[in-house]
Order: C-alpha cells, then sequence, then structure tokens
C-alpha cells in the first residue's frame, strides 16, 4: 500500500515492475488532485495488474483515464474518494470486477447505468 500516487507513476519505476507487479493500493493520499498525461502512461505499462485499489484519497477529482488498456486487470476498488464523480472516458476492461464503497452518489449511479449494458461488469456498491 502506498501514500502518494505522483511517487510510484513514473516510467522508471513501472517499467521495472511491469511483469511482476499484480496489485497495487493507493491510500491516504491527500495530495492527489488528477492524473498527469506521464502517470497514465506509467501505468499503462503495468500490463501484469491485476487489482487497483483507491482509499482515503479525498481530493482524488477522477479515476485514471487508461483503465481500459490494462489487460490483466481484473479487480478496481474506490473506497472513500468522494469526489470521483464519473467513470474513465475510455471505459474499464471488459471483466472487471468494481467495488465502490462510500463514494460520490454520481458514480455510483454512473457504474448502474454501466453495468447495465455490460453484463460482464461485475459492480458491489456499499
Amino acid at each position: 500500500m502506498l501514500d502518494c500516487i505522483s511517487a510510484v507513476l513514473v516510467a522508471p519505476i513501472c517499467s521495472l515492475l511491469a511483469a511482476t507487479l499484480q496489485s497495487l493500493w493507493f491510500r491516504y493520499d491527500e495530495r492527489a488532485e488528477s492524473f498527469t498525461g506521464e502517470e497514465d502512461g506509467a501505468l499503462e505499462l503495468l500490463t501484469s495488474l491485476r487489482s487497483l485499489a483507491f482509499e482515503y484519497c479525498p481530493n482524488l477529482p477522477c479515476l485514471p483515464q487508461v483503465l481500459h488498456s490494462l489487460p490483466s486487470l481484473c479487480n478496481l476498488g474506490v473506497n472513500h474518494c468522494p469526489q470521483i464523480r464519473s467513470l474513465p472516458k475510455g471505459g474499464f476492461p471488459t471483466s472487471l470486477s468494481v467495488t465502490v464503497t462510500g463514494c460520490n452518489r454520481e458514480l455510483d449511479e454512473q457504474l448502474w447505468k454501466l453495468k447495465g449494458t455490460h453484463p460482464d461488469l461485475d459492480v458491489s456498491i456499499y
């Protein structure tokens, strides 16, 4: 578990971890306010990533836009990130389990709508 998104999502680190990193959790990052193009690009390098979670990131307004390009991603957790109000424009991998707890109601509603059009998407909202 890490508390600084910007310190980890850099190409040199992600290149080294690309083949082996399977889980990445960001917790209690109050500084994160967006994802830069560099951070999205670094995240795309993590082709073995199976689980990704954002927890208690109170100022984070969005999820990374490149989630759809992570071929191994099967679990996404978003917990207590009240500023996240929308889904990534690029969407999600086709068979993904998404768990959302204590987030914005707008995000919850968008996930339920997406679930209606993508039956393979597993959505749990608490």
